[in-house]
């Protein structure tokens, strides 16, 4: 009988001292609600608006939590959601929640392409496009064709270049895709048995890429 007991005991003080804990939450939460803003966002970002956006949205979403509980005595993080008047400001506090968090993992994203070295520029191009850091590198360099081919100029055929000498090839590093390019290309090709294709598409890249 009494190995009885303390089992009832084990099975049912967790669960009340877990109705007491919600109890206790909802009806004696911290007066002061607040959304911690996340220092580490990109305070420079391309669209100052977005940052002013994010601030303010951090602030409403404390303020309406603030205002549940001045005027209407709910916790809206700790609601009964049988009744329908704490469930509706629990959803509205929600969505509150989940705009202000993706403003923030939007300049998260940019902070962490920053310290990967991208421009404002850069990542406006790559949040329009989809681009990650590696695909808007190769689109850079390859250009709108996708293929820099013999007779090519410019700042992409000087980075294809400048590849090629970093791989052991003797070449000018000039910005102008001639017979010299090529031939190096060409070796480079065979010496990691590589298909040759006369020119420079983003596998032909992510080759002369690796390390």
């Amino acid at each position: 009988m009494k190995r009885l007991f303390y089992l009832i005991v084990i099975i049912v003080l967790p669960i009340l001292l877990f109705f007491q804990w919600k109890k206790y939450r909802r009806f004696n939460p911290p007066m002061e609600y607040s959304y911690p803003v996340n220092d580490s966002i990109d305070a420079n970002y391309h669209d100052p608006g977005l940052v002013l956006t994010y601030y303010q949205a951090a602030e409403a979403t404390g303020s309406y939590a603030r205002h549940c509980w001045r005027k209407e005595r709910i916790d809206v993080r700790y609601p009964n959601l049988d009744n329908p008047k704490e469930a509706t400001a629990a959803r509205t506090y929600q969505q509150h929640v989940a705009t202000t968090q993706s403003l923030e993992r939007k300049l998260l994203q940019s902070a962490k392409w920053k310290a990967q070295g991208m421009s404002n520029k850069e990542i406006q191009v790559m949040e329009g496009t989809g681009m990650n850091p590696t695909q808007l590198s190769y689109a850079n360099i390859l250009g709108d064709t996708g293929v820099v081919r013999l007779g090519a100029e410019g700042a992409g055929v000087w980075h294809i270049q400048r590849l090629l000498i970093q791989k052991g090839f003797e070449i000018r590093l000039d910005g102008i895709f001639d017979q010299e390019t090529l031939a190096a290309l060409n070796a480079f090709q065979l010496q990691d048995s590589l298909r040759q294709t006369y020119g420079v598409d983003q596998n032909v890249l992510q080759a002369l890429m690796n390390e």
